[in-house]
């Protein structure tokens, strides 16, 4: 994909940042903070976590930053999508430690049921 190509929906999906739930632009943030080393607090009203976005969004195509811009493209369409963000869905060196982390939970849940049989 072409580095003009990547831009192409820049405006469509800056525009529609204001239409997602407090929950999703939590999510966004979310994702932002993973896939694009950014340092986000996902607390605040509705407008304040809009206004994050839409700047740091603003500042990856000011700055034409289109590895960031397709991590972030890709984050506010997961949760366009499905309503949240999984870092375990983007190829990035956090992947192993989310899979690390689901893995723990889920002997320590296995754990807990089987002492729990006993």
């Amino acid at each position: 994909m072409a580095a003009n190509d990547s831009w192409a929906d820049f405006e469509n999906l800056r525009h529609t940042v204001k239409h997602n739930t407090v929950d999703k632009l939590k999510q966004i943030l979310s994702g932002f903070n993973e896939q694009c080393n950014t340092s986000f607090h996902k607390s605040g009203k509705k407008q304040d976590l809009i206004d994050r976005v839409v700047f740091q969004m603003d500042t990856w195509r000011r700055e034409n930053n289109v590895d960031k811009w397709t991590k972030a493209h890709a984050v506010l369409n997961q949760v366009r999508r499905t309503g949240m963000y999984v870092c375990f869905l983007f190829a990035s060196p956090t992947v192993v430690a989310c899979r690390t982390m689901i893995y723990s939970l889920g002997l320590m849940l296995s754990m807990s049921l089987i002492m729990f049989c006993y």
